[in-house]
């Protein structure tokens, strides 16, 4: 399977939610931990109910895919693609 890059965001990228997604609460920040189109998948900083661990990419409770618009770009950081 083949993984599509998003222009906008990268692996590594620090990102924060603009508002409620899903399961994932406003004003989350996080890192991109994987991209494929507009998915984008997070893994935030704090636990939260409905969490998960974007197909093992990250930690269990963490995690969430994000669509493009859901969230905002803090920081652009260098990531190795490997689980903390």
């Amino acid at each position: 399977m083949t993984t599509i890059q998003n222009k906008k965001f990268k692996l590594g990228d620090r990102v924060k939610t603009g508002g409620a997604y899903g399961a994932c609460p406003s004003g989350m920040s996080g890192r991109v931990i994987k991209v494929n189109g507009s998915n984008i998948g997070v893994e935030f900083d704090k636990r939260f109910d409905g969490g998960h661990d974007c197909s093992n990419k990250g930690k269990f409770g963490y995690c969430y895919y994000m669509t493009v618009g859901s969230i905002e770009k803090l920081s652009t950081n260098q990531w190795t693609g490997q689980k903390r």
